[in-house]
């Protein structure tokens, strides 16, 4: 059962990003897109929230590739709907389309992404789509201590037998190619939980579509499509029933 299927999903956020051929290479983005976008027909009644620009600053490797420095990432501009559940977001030749708390379900999300999408190429004409990510940022709840965490989820190992020691804290992140070309990135970490008598697991999935251009709507979306089945198989496989009885909890 595919996580927006649960009664209570554990989904924070729900993105679609496309990430489109640039020939001109271009490091601005157009400033009077975002207006344009927001007024236009096919969308102009969901994303009519204040537009953002935030600045997200970024870490990125030396000249010597000895350190790091801090810079401020490409400007990105955020375009949100009244409630602040659903946001536009504009980068340098890219556009997410992102639902938030309470995830909608895929059935509401692909439809809003379809409309952005067009709207997008109504206004910019047609580029061919160079990568697709369709990811799910997931924070698990469990009201009270665990000692196993395997009983959540399935790839955790929580004992370490040489060290004679019970894992209580972990973060990686590993990344996934499959055969047919798409990708996968999963970051699973524990977090500080809001409430200190609960556990909470962090679960990060993003299936990736980058190993060639797709150059017409109609592939675009049947990508994004079997990105978002491919989603769901990898975090169907990620959890164990004690994770299913949470999100399936009345």
């Amino acid at each position: 059962m595919p996580a927006g299927n649960y009664r209570n999903p554990p989904i924070e956020e729900a993105l679609c990003e496309f990430v489109f051929a640039n020939p001109s290479q271009s490091r601005m983005i157009d400033l009077a897109l975002p207006g344009k976008l927001q007024s236009h027909e096919k969308i102009k009644d969901i994303y009519s929230g204040a537009v953002k620009t935030p600045h997200v600053p970024m870490f990125i490797a030396g000249d010597n590739g000895a350190g790091f420095a801090l810079q401020p990432s490409p400007l990105r501009i955020q375009i949100p709907n009244k409630e602040g559940t659903k946001v536009l977001s504009l980068g340098v030749s890219s556009l997410s389309v992102s639902s938030l708390r309470p995830y909608e379900g895929w059935g509401k999300f692909k439809p809003s992404i379809e409309q952005a999408l067009s709207a997008y190429y109504d206004l910019t004409g047609f580029l061919p789509v160079v990568r697709i990510g369709v990811r799910y940022v997931n924070r698990i709840v469990i009201g009270g201590p665990v000692s196993d965490l395997s009983l959540y989820l399935s790839d955790v190992k929580t004992r370490n037998d040489s060290l004679d020691a019970r894992l209580t804290h972990f973060n990686r992140r590993n990344e996934y190619l499959f055969d047919n070309g798409m990708k996968v990135v999963i970051t699973q970490a524990t977090l500080t939980p809001s409430n200190p008598e609960h556990t909470e697991l962090f679960l990060d999935i993003d299936a990736i579509w980058d190993a060639a251009p797709l150059t017409n709507f109609d592939s675009v979306i049947s990508k994004a499509n079997e990105l978002h089945s491919l989603e769901g198989k990898v975090f169907e496989h990620l959890i164990n029933d004690g994770a299913r009885s949470i999100f399936d909890a009345e």
